[in-house]
């Protein structure tokens, strides 16, 4: 079974992030120029984010997970969705605003994915837009930990996530899920998720080859420190030819 294909299925149940996500858009919001017409997030997931910008004209969301997408077209029907890499996605359409959260970016193991993504995503944007990106830092990666469980429970549904360092500047998250059967049994599945992370301000400087502003921030928009297990990247692009 492939990653994803339960994790999927079981998201919205464990996971809960859509007040972080209001809180922290309420706040670049107020700090920054966002147009919000039309607004795209690559690894959408199941598209509880984008339920934020229900007012948008034009919604979209783009995940490798086809389990997600399935999730994804129930909770936001008004989007459209795509089956595609973020690393080397491709529409017929501009976006005042592209979205890359909850450190998906790190999902990508190799570097030079980033940064086709970050050209993809100019690409894609229109003058004067955003691209707004989280990531997990070097710092955080590289703590000493050697294994952390964490347990999330949904009605009679389970989840056992393990959590350790795999590497240096990697971490590995592997999780357990039991999910109950009619027959009161339950049924194991298991899949393993591998990030990894590079230098916040290498990534900062690469980032500037394709857009006019780059700023590093933390959670709450102010400046980073060495020891952020979290950053986030606001992008604006200026100038250049619109696309359709």
């Amino acid at each position: 079974m492939a990653n994803y294909d339960v994790l999927g299925r079981y998201y919205d149940s464990f996971m809960d992030f859509g007040p972080k996500f209001s809180d922290f858009m309420d706040m670049v919001a107020a700090h920054y120029p966002v147009k919000t017409d039309s607004v795209l997030e690559i690894a959408c997931g199941t598209g509880r984010n984008l339920s934020y910008f229900c007012n948008s004209k034009y919604i979209y969301g783009l995940d490798l997970s086809p389990v997600m997408l399935q999730s994804a077209l129930k909770n936001v029907p008004q989007a459209q969705f795509s089956l595609q890499n973020m690393s080397d996605f491709k529409l017929d359409h501009s976006f005042n605003l592209i979205l890359c959260m909850f450190d998906s970016m790190n999902h990508l193991l190799e570097y030079s994915q980033w940064l086709s993504t970050f050209k993809a995503v100019s690409d894609h944007l229109l003058q004067d837009g955003y691209f707004i990106f989280d990531v997990n830092t070097p710092y955080a990666l590289n703590l000493p930990i050697n294994k952390r469980t964490m347990f999330r429970q949904s009605e009679n549904d389970y989840l056992v996530m393990q959590y350790y360092n795999s590497g240096i500047d990697q971490a590995t998250w592997e999780m357990n899920f039991f999910i109950s059967e009619a027959d009161s049994n339950y049924k194991h599945y298991f899949e393993s998720i591998t990030e990894v992370s590079f230098d916040v301000h290498q990534v900062r400087d690469d980032l500037q080859s394709y857009f006019s502003q780059v700023d590093l921030v933390n959670d709450k928009l102010g400046s980073t420190s060495m020891d952020d297990p979290r950053v986030f990247y606001i992008c604006r692009k200026s100038g250049g030819q619109r696309r359709r």
